[in-house]
């Protein structure tokens, strides 16, 4: 399944943060009652949703060379059956459309009951998950919106410096909004620089997910107006020496 971003917003610049949804849920790879779930959440929220909203997943080893990857498919969302050589995921997540009501609440719409583009957006999500150390820099992946690394964050400990650079359509993108926390503190949040960079800190001793929100209008969309992307980087940092 082809990820996609709309050809408008190639060309088209960031939105800052009056523009993105306090409601922007992320996804991301993890331990989900005893499987290697797909989670669909935002904060402390973990929310049921259509397995077919993962469109795909893509599986790499240490070496980042493919492996083959299942995605089973559970009543309110998806599993991953990695092979022990897994160490890192990435994963395309459809949200399909959503409409401001009359209260400016984004609600989720079915595609042919649209009637007002204007107050209408799409909804995308974007994860890179960290199973395991990787060797190298990483690079850029096959994906429209994500968060790369400088270093393997699973190597630091918390209150450690991470360098991240968010990339939109192969790009360095300055001015994204990026929040380290995404889980305990995801208004937190400082915008990438002329490189397309931010330094954060690793927040948690544990499991982290750090997002990157980019939202983009869309005119050559007729049914909507804007694409709200969330692209998260989640991993587990390294354990603190006693």
């Amino acid at each position: 399944m082809k990820k996609r971003l709309l050809v408008g917003a190639l060309v088209a610049p960031v939105l800052g943060l009056a523009a993105v949804s306090a409601q922007a849920h992320g996804v991301w790879v993890a331990p989900h009652y005893g499987e290697l779930g797909v989670v669909y959440g935002m904060g402390y929220t973990d929310d049921a949703y259509e397995p077919e909203r993962v469109r795909s997943v893509a599986g790499y080893d240490a070496d980042f060379k493919p492996v083959t990857v299942k995605v089973q498919a559970k009543d309110h969302h998806s599993v991953v059956e990695a092979p022990d050589e897994m160490a890192v995921l990435t994963v395309f997540f459809d949200n399909g459309y959503w409409e401001k009501d009359a209260k400016g609440k984004w609600q989720p719409v079915d595609k042919a009951a649209i009637k007002q583009p204007a107050s209408t957006s799409t909804s995308l999500k974007y994860n890179i998950s960290l199973l395991k150390p990787y060797q190298g820099k990483m690079r850029p992946f096959d994906m429209p919106a994500q968060v790369i690394p400088e270093v393997d964050p699973s190597t630091l400990k918390q209150g450690d410096s991470l360098t991240v650079t968010v990339y939109v359509a192969g790009k360095p993108q300055q001015g994204v909004p990026v929040t380290a926390d995404y889980n305990n503190d995801m208004a937190n949040r400082v915008e990438t620089d002329t490189k397309g960079q931010v330094t954060l800190k690793v927040r948690n001793a544990g499991h982290n997910v750090i997002a990157a929100l980019v939202n983009h209008p869309t005119p050559n969309d007729s049914l909507a107006h804007l694409q709200r992307n969330v692209a998260t980087l989640s991993f587990k940092s390294a354990k603190n020496k006693s």
